[in-house]
């Protein structure tokens, strides 16, 4: 946790020991740089736009109410969340690992506490017991909500799609994760190829010009021609299904950001208005394509609260999605409906963040659990 004041991050460290916390130590963010034992003596700040405040590191270890160690870990991590903003600051998921190495390799410099195993584990109980258990059912809204949307999709080559407007772009002037995207015209052709070599070449293009979630000045032009390709009738619909996956997450990559409190990049909003603008386009393959495809459509169209044609989608993702397009307030019970359950959705139904960016956060985490 990050907090801004030292005399906050001591209080701080304080609430973390009362739940149990074996190891609290609170340092000022690079403190390493004045340190002369330490590797980053003398060196660069890491993280220059927190100069000043506070980090407050701590190991969680002790027992568990129960053997749902997921469910439990979110049930901690959200209530350091609320701690660290109680005090005006921020925290980093938590990570995991071997107990006994954790504990050894902890650096100590400013720890303040260390609990030993009878404290930390009356603590920890004490206050897991105040955390609610896993709802096992949640109540459906639809007739089916199981998820089953089969993507076992024919996925082989076939004739070769015409490249929509590739050639107007100059390609050299803009850049992607490794430098000048001057390749990418020769990706692009490599899908419109749609021939045995298809999948890696989407692999090229995903991983230069969306890598890792980021956009880059190459993106949206990209894209626009990636949203042109998946219109074409000759590709595979496993294919056009693995374009649509990846115009979703460049689509939901600002919402993202924002969710989760990340910086925005400067090329996510000029990302997200071209494919908001591909729209129109890619729902009029709405009523010839799978079920899998329509649910991507179903997402894409909701990054924009686009209306969609009548459907039975009923898994969680396109769920929430179609209650998203018909009203957002109610989209948000259903995400706080759905915490009680899925450990992974509790930081987005607590967040500050807009409205809107934690639903489509919401919808690319209910994705990925498909």
């Amino acid at each position: 946790m990050t907090i801004p004041e030292e005399a906050d991050a001591r209080l701080l460290a304080d609430q973390l020991a009362a739940r149990g916390h074996a190891l609290v130590a609170v340092r000022e963010v690079d403190w390493a740089r004045r340190d002369p034992s330490s590797y980053w003596f003398g060196k660069p700040a890491l993280r220059p736009h927190e100069q000043g405040r506070w980090d407050v590191t701590s190991v969680a270890t002790g027992p568990l109410p129960d053997a749902d160690e997921s469910w439990w870990h979110a049930q901690e991590d959200a209530a350091v969340r609320r701690l660290a903003q109680r005090f005006g600051g921020r925290s980093s998921r938590s990570g995991g690992g071997d107990t006994a190495t954790i504990l050894r390799v902890f650096t100590r410099v400013g720890l303040s506490h260390e609990l030993d195993d009878a404290t930390v584990r009356e603590r920890r109980l004490a206050c897991l017991a105040n955390s609610p258990a896993r709802v096992r059912t949640v109540e459906r809204d639809g007739p089916d909500d199981s998820g089953d949307v089969d993507e076992d999709l024919p996925g082989g080559p076939g004739d070769p799609v015409r490249l929509p407007a590739a050639d107007a772009v100059d390609w050299a002037k803009l850049e992607h994760a490794y430098g000048a995207a001057d390749d990418v015209p020769r990706m692009l052709a490599g899908l419109a190829a749609n021939d045995d070599q298809w999948g890696g070449h989407l692999d090229d293009l995903v991983g230069s010009v969306t890598h890792q979630g980021s956009s880059y000045s190459s993106t949206a032009p990209a894209l626009r021609v990636v949203a042109g390709l998946a219109l074409a009738p000759q590709l595979a619909p496993k294919r056009r299904l693995d374009l649509l996956y990846t115009l979703f997450l460049a689509a939901a990559a600002l919402d993202q950001a924002l969710a989760y409190g990340y910086r925005a990049e400067p090329h996510h909003g000029q990302v997200r208005a071209t494919l908001v603008a591909a729209s129109d386009d890619l729902l009029a393959l709405w009523p010839s394509v799978s079920r899998a495809e329509q649910r991507l459509l179903l997402l894409l169209a909701t990054v924009d609260g686009r209306p969609v044609p009548p459907h039975d989608l009923a898994d969680p993702a396109s769920r929430l999605a179609a209650t998203m397009i018909r009203d957002e307030d109610e989209a948000c019970d259903l995400v706080d409906k759905l915490a009680r359950s899925n450990e992974n959705v509790i930081e987005l139904a607590e967040g500050k963040a807009p409205l809107h960016s934690r639903l489509v956060a919401a919808l690319e985490v209910l994705l990925w659990e498909r």
